[in-house]
């Protein structure tokens, strides 16, 4: 597979414990230790609960999304065991907007999920 960060081929290291198992990363190893991912958990208050905020890359690193999305499933499935009761969405980019939208639904704790916080941290312009 190809980076999507640096544009280099990624190499997959393969030995007895993950021989039969599939792995798609869209990342490669050096840049992950050169762009380590720190997920940032921002809590708001809402009209029918908590809202938390839970977001993968911050700052204004321009790389693609796709870079991060095989992190996001060990994110998810941790959330779903540390939180059962939390209803989870996954977002691309959370604006405030949404927030103001989501605080107003009454459906209790809610996780939102995002890879960046803001279109201008992704890279694009609104």
């Amino acid at each position: 597979m190809i980076c999507a960060s640096c544009g280099m081929p990624t190499r997959t290291i393969r030995d007895a414990r993950n021989l039969f198992s599939r792995q798609h990363h869209h990342i490669c190893r050096r840049c992950i230790r050169a762009y380590p991912v720190v997920p940032l958990t921002e809590t708001l208050l809402s009209e029918g609960g908590e809202i938390r905020l839970t977001t993968l890359v911050g700052g204004t690193r321009r790389t693609d999304p796709m870079a991060h999305m095989s992190l996001m499933g060990p994110l998810i499935s941790h959330v779903a065991r540390v939180r059962p009761g939390d209803v989870v969405l996954w977002y691309d980019t959370c604006t405030d907007q949404d927030l103001r939208l989501l605080g107003r639904l009454s459906i209790g704790d809610i996780h939102a999920l995002t890879v960046y916080r803001t279109l201008q941290d992704k890279g694009e312009t609104p």
